[in-house]
C-alpha cells in the first residue's frame, strides 16, 4: 500500500541501515517541519523487503532504520517528547510488491508520521471518562 499524506518515506540503502544523502534530506525536511509546527509529533516505523535477507536481517534491519532516524533527529536538537513512538516491522509491510529494482528499493525506508498533540494513544480504560 502506499503511505498517506501523513507520512514521510525516509530511503535507505538495500541490506543498510546507515544514513546517505538522500536519508539525510528527507530527515532535515523532517527537522525543518517539526521546527515550524510546535503543536507536530511525529511516529517512527522502520521497514525492510523480504529480499534483503531473510526474517532475522529484515528485523534488524528495520529496527535500525527506524533508531538511526531517531538518533538523527535528536542531534538535530529535536526533544525526544516530539517522538510519540519508534516500532520496526521488518518485512511485514512494503510499500509495493517489489517487481522491479525500483520498488524493491523504495521496500528499504523508515517511514515517519505526522501527528499532533491533541491526538493520544490512550489505552481505551484511560480515556473512558470521556464516554459518559
Amino acid at each position: 500500500g502506499c503511505p498517506d499524506r501523513n507520512t514521510i518515506v525516509v530511503p535507505f540503502e538495500l541490506q543498510q541501515s546507515y544514513l546517505f544523502s538522500s536519508t539525510y534530506k528527507v530527515l532535515d525536511s523532517v527537522v525543518m517541519l517539526l521546527r515550524d509546527d510546535p503543536d507536530l509529533t511525529i511516529a517512527i516505523q522502520g521497514h525492510s523487503y523480504k529480499k534483503e535477507g531473510v526474517k532475522t536481517v529484515c528485523d534488524r534491519l528495520s529496527k535500525e532504520r527506524a533508531d538511526i532516524s531517531k538518533r538523527y533527529l535528536l542531534t538535530r536538537k529535536i526533544p525526544a517528547s516530539r517522538i510519540r513512538s519508534v516500532e520496526s516491522f521488518g518485512s511485514l509491510l512494503p510499500l509495493n510488491a517489489g517487481r522491479n529494482p525500483w520498488e524493491i528499493s523504495r521496500n528499504a525506508r523508515a517511514e515517519i508520521i505526522l501527528l499532533r498533540y491533541e491526538q493520544r494513544w490512550l489505552p481505551d480504560h484511560e480515556n473512558s471518562h470521556l464516554r459518559k
